[in-house]
């Protein structure tokens, strides 16, 4: 399939995940807790992914699938993965705060070139795609446009980041962030990591760096942040930063 094939098929299977997140939004939720008690899935994010896998296997039945929330699915004679993150921003979604999407990307197994990726943010009004060697964009409402990146010439520049769930982990990123700080004159958190990736791209943030998130955090935003023109690091182990830059390098 071509890459816009299979942006079509993220970015139908995002719109429909974040449909079920938005029948939801503020309403009542059925919320427990993962791995510490601010670590939140709920009804939603189950939803979701339930919806999200759905329409991907109706046009892709022999595909690799996983998520954050459900077993990976092999898929046999797989041409293609996809990876799903049904709700970006879990924290953000029951506090009601609009900073969330379902995010889904999608990897050429037999490369393992990531190749279209689709972030749909429902309550902003803002969805981010792109496919690979086709550009990224920005659509918000009817006007798409066309993502380049920072003005690399900006002298106040600002980075994006992201802390642990564990108590320990937020201590050692925060004594990594006061160091980094020389060169930012700000931070934003704002507890959506596609989202922010995307922002990079978009060009109202000029880094985004993080250690500690999932590939399903990162599979669709970094496939936006290359078509914009940046360099991504994909994290290779647990505690491997994620990074969309101008230039990775610096963050080494």
């Amino acid at each position: 399939m071509t890459p816009e094939a299979l942006l079509q098929i993220a970015l139908d299977a995002a719109n429909i995940g974040a449909a079920e997140l938005s029948s939801r939004f503020r309403g009542p939720l059925q919320v427990n807790t993962k791995t510490s008690v601010a670590d939140y899935v709920t009804d939603a994010d189950l939803a979701s992914e339930t919806a999200v896998r759905a329409a991907i296997r109706a046009v892709r039945p022999y595909d690799a699938i996983t998520g954050e929330e459900f077993a990976a699915q092999e898929g046999q004679d797989a041409e293609y993965y996809w990876s799903i993150d049904p709700l970006d921003g879990t924290v953000n979604f029951t506090c009601g705060f609009p900073n969330w999407a379902t995010s889904v990307g999608v990897k050429h197994i037999a490369t393992g070139e990531w190749v279209a990726g689709a972030v749909v943010a429902p309550a902003m009004g803002l969805t981010y795609v792109a496919s690979k060697g086709h550009g990224a964009w920005a659509i918000r409402g009817e006007n798409r446009t066309q993502l380049f990146g920072p003005d690399a010439n900006r002298a106040a520049k600002i980075i994006a980041t992201g802390f642990s769930y564990q108590a320990h982990e937020r201590v050692d990123q925060f004594e990594a962030l006061t160091k980094m700080m020389v060169d930012f004159v700000d931070v934003r958190r704002m507890g959506a990591a596609a989202l922010d990736m995307c922002a990079v791209a978009e060009g109202s943030i000029d880094v985004y760096f993080e250690a500690g998130i999932k590939e399903y955090d990162w599979a669709a935003a970094m496939v936006i942040a290359e078509e914009a023109g940046l360099q991504v690091h994909r994290p290779e182990f647990p505690r491997d930063p994620a990074i969309v830059a101008a230039d990775v390098s610096l963050f080494s």
